[in-house]
């Protein structure tokens, strides 16, 4: 049986009109550096801002955090008492 193994984490921290640095990507992307196996956001997203802009986009999947992250998921698709729900 074939198999993969990745790790996913759930981070929230980038709203609005955030940086690498106003939100924990930066610090992500130094504690998981040098981590051995696929990483990527198993939930992101931020609900404090509507509607939201995702400009977290762009840093996920720019040429420095690719070095580290293998993307993500945005959290989440049904709206819910979170939330967080794009429909």
């Amino acid at each position: 049986m074939a198999r993969i193994d990745m790790y996913g984490i759930n981070d929230y921290s980038w709203c609005g009109d955030a940086s690498m640095t106003t939100s924990q990507y930066s610090q992500q992307m130094k504690d998981f550096a040098n981590y051995t196996v696929p990483l990527f956001f198993s939930e992101f997203g931020c609900n404090s801002v509507h509607p939201r802009p995702f400009t977290e986009i762009e840093a996920i999947y720019s040429t420095d955090m690719s070095s580290v992250f293998s993307g993500g998921l945005v959290y989440e698709y049904s709206e819910e008492a979170s939330n967080y729900g794009l429909v």
